[in-house]
């Protein structure tokens, strides 16, 4: 009897044990690495979807950590950018984890403000009004961003990208090209991390300067 119960115990154990392993920040970093290389292959929005779906469960895991937010307001931008059907409701969506990202301790707020000018890029692009209202908010973000952390090369990469489109009387080609160049150096010097963003490098291709 002492030998069964003995048995029985040791394979609670054994069931437990690896939830208990996941809920450590090395197990957080373990399922991170596992869905950010999911993230990296996506190329569909249904991709982009289920994506977003396991962030989501993940921010609810880790109520501590702030990337699995970031992320899900990431692939509902992202979907936005590939015309989805539901545009406005990703908006909405992305919008109400982004000001939770304001507020979450601990969130890096050079990338906050990345994710926001992002996502007002992506609500210009929805209409003609929306370009005109939201441009400047659109700069801000990025501009700030920059201010926060020279280093990142994701607000100078994406605000390059942005100005470039802008119309012609609006926008400063030496600009674009030095923000481009900067960018390229920042890019190259980061190391795909699952404790940071390291998104934004492929804008970089869409991005014409003088020199291409």
């Amino acid at each position: 009897m002492k030998t069964n119960f003995i048995y029985s115990y040791l394979l609670l154990l054994s069931l437990f044990a690896p939830v208990a392993a996941a809920s450590g920040s090395s197990g957080y970093q373990d399922v991170m690495r596992g869905e950010l290389a999911k993230l990296d292959s996506a190329t569909l929005a249904n991709d982009y979807q289920q994506c977003r779906n396991r962030f989501e469960r993940m921010a609810q895991m880790y109520a501590d950590e702030w990337l699995p937010v970031y992320y899900t307001a990431y692939c509902d931008i992202q979907m936005v950018y590939m015309k989805h059907a539901n545009a406005q409701v990703l908006l909405e969506d992305a919008k109400s984890f982004l000001e939770k990202l304001d507020t979450f301790v601990g969130a890096d707020p050079s990338e906050v403000n990345t994710l926001w000018g992002y996502y007002y890029m992506a609500l210009t692009a929805q209409h003609v009004a929306n370009a005109q209202n939201y441009y400047m908010e659109v700069i801000s973000r990025y501009e700030k961003a920059i201010g926060l952390n020279p280093d990142n090369p994701r607000p100078v990469c994406l605000l390059a990208f942005f100005r470039q489109n802008m119309p012609a009387f609006m926008r400063s080609d030496r600009q674009i090209a030095e923000g481009k160049e900067k960018a390229e150096a920042l890019f190259k010097k980061e190391i795909p991390s699952p404790d940071k963003p390291y998104w934004g490098a492929v804008y970089l291709n869409w991005i014409q300067t003088g020199n291409n």
